[in-house]
């Protein structure tokens, strides 16, 4: 084993813990400003907390915190990974929706004229 190999097996556990630790952190922070409104964030002033918003607000307090302190991290995971693939398919299927509203045309089609009057 070479001398950078032997760093990086004893770093690996180090740095995969600092990492949880931020991630958790940042969940934390989200949980804390849609549910706790603290820090206050202007976009989140009226969250009601029985929508997907406010739902997903206290999956990301007790999670982050969870996930912190490192516990419950593979079953909290899969919970997470449901939510927020639910979370994302409702946007990209809202933020599509605004893109289909443009007619579709075939190439080489001409554009629809107004119908001349008499």
């Amino acid at each position: 084993m070479t001398n950078v190999d032997a760093i990086a097996v004893a770093w690996a556990p180090r740095v995969l813990s600092i990492l949880r630790i931020m991630a958790g952190l940042l969940l934390l922070a989200h949980g804390t400003a849609k549910i706790l409104k603290f820090p206050v964030v202007p976009n989140l002033a009226n969250l009601d907390l029985s929508s997907l918003p406010g739902i997903a607000g206290f999956l990301e307090l007790i999670g982050g915190a969870l996930l912190v302190i490192g516990l419950f991290t593979r079953p909290r995971r899969a919970a997470f990974t449901r939510a927020l693939t639910t979370a994302s398919l409702q946007r990209s299927i809202a933020s599509s929706s605004s893109i289909s509203r443009r007619p579709v045309r075939a190439r080489g089609a001409s554009t629809p004229r107004a119908a001349s009057s008499p």
